[in-house]
């Protein structure tokens, strides 16, 4: 065995600070504030030198967990800025589309995601996090069940006891009726980690969706042990009806509208969460009914743009304009907001307001290269050839950037 003296330490120190300020010196700062921000919920406001740790030391990622979640909203925002600035730097720096990628999640901008951490993994930034997050962006858009499937699956190669990937495998499969192996995949997550009562709560959902009242009745047992929440009694409710235990069911009804009452401070979040869940599932009008219920808790600039999004896919395009607009009143500084508003517009031919607003996007972000991309092919749609062209040049010089 080679011993290590501390002569030797300081020299080895002193080289890596070296090799730091070499490398990344001129990315450092940017790059640290822009991490701390996508995890602000859960680390503490520190110098810590985060960039040199993920870059140096082969392990760290795995010997630290990190839950990418802000404290709020605008510091997602904040950070994919930031993030963008030392992309412009350093082009080829694979951490910073993987992380912007996660950061573009957190606030549903699921394409851009998708982008973001397909370059990241194609630059060799392959890992549990930069698969598992592409497959939450693909299970949200498009409804790319397939890659998600792929992508968790990946995720789980690097890491196998990823519970999140799991209980995801298992949302996906649910949503394409795989009822079996949805549960198959919730009792994956739960073999790990038996506190994740939301999977217990989604295995109980199946076993209800399946008639397994009995089953579903204990795995609503475990998760309300585990997180009284309102919305596990009340299904529990549902299933002890299915049982014909009517006064099992009237207890639940009730105590979930006591936990109502008592939390209401609280019931933005819950309805906003609620309504998220529903839209990964597919199940866009529940969806649009929490959100609905969240604005009359508290009005924000997130459950406008989530509820918008939810009516667009059911087709309600004049509503999801109102609604996008409305977000807009809380923070008019969104390129994505106007990229989307300007989307809908087309789709409904109103090609002149949807270049407004891809051209008030492109004001507000000149390097974001969607609406640029978008106002070529409205451009084209009226017959404005050579704008369409200049257009689509700016596009493809930013995507190769």
């Amino acid at each position: 065995m080679l011993h290590i003296g501390s002569a030797d330490l300081v020299r080895v120190s002193n080289s890596i600070s070296i090799i730091n300020k070499i490398l990344f010196s001129d990315i450092e700062e940017q790059f640290n504030k822009a991490f701390y921000l996508l995890n602000s919920k859960n680390l503490p406001e520190t110098k810590e030198n985060y960039l040199v740790f993920f870059e140096c030391t082969q392990d760290y990622r795995n010997k630290n967990i990190f839950k990418f979640e802000a404290k709020q909203e605008s510091h997602y925002q904040e950070s994919i800025a930031l993030f963008s600035d030392v992309i412009k730097i350093k082009p080829k720096h694979a951490l910073s589309y993987e992380f912007r990628g996660i950061a573009k999640t957190r606030i549903l901008d699921d394409q851009g995601a998708i982008d973001d951490l397909s370059i990241a993994i194609n630059m060799g930034s392959s890992n549990k996090d930069a698969y598992f997050f592409r497959g939450e962006a693909r299970r949200m858009h498009l409804i790319d069940t397939k890659g998600a499937i792929d992508d968790f699956s990946k995720s789980l190669s690097y890491d196998p006891l990823h519970v999140e990937a799991y209980v995801s495998l298992g949302i996906v499969n649910e949503k394409l009726k795989g009822y079996t192996a949805a549960i198959e995949e919730y009792t994956k997550a739960l073999d790990i980690d038996n506190q994740k009562y939301f999977a217990f709560y989604r295995r109980g959902c199946v076993h209800a969706q399946l008639g397994n009242y009995a089953e579903a009745i204990l795995d609503y047992n475990r998760a309300i042990d585990i997180n009284p929440n309102y919305n596990y009694y009340w299904d529990r409710a549902k299933a002890r009806q299915m049982q014909k235990d009517y006064m099992g069911a009237i207890a639940d009804f009730t105590k979930s509208l006591e936990l109502i009452n008592a939390n209401k401070p609280t019931e933005y979040a819950n309805y906003f969460g609620s309504g998220k869940s529903k839209f990964a599932m597919e199940d866009y009008e529940g969806a649009i009914a929490d959100y609905t219920l969240a604005i009359q808790y508290a009005e924000s600039h997130e459950v406008y743009i989530a509820k918008a999004k939810a009516l667009f896919k059911q087709k309600a395009y004049a509503e999801a304009i109102q609604d996008i607009s409305k977000a807009m009143e809380f923070d008019p500084s969104q390129a994505n907001d106007y990229c989307l508003r300007g989307y809908i517009h087309y789709v409904i031919n109103e090609v002149g307001a949807a270049i407004q607003d891809y051209t008030i996007a492109i004001e507000l972000n000149p390097d974001f290269p969607n609406p640029y991309y978008l106002r070529s092919i409205a451009r084209k749609h009226i017959g404005d050839d050579a704008g369409a062209n200049k257009d689509e040049d700016f596009f493809q010089k930013l995507k190769a950037n």
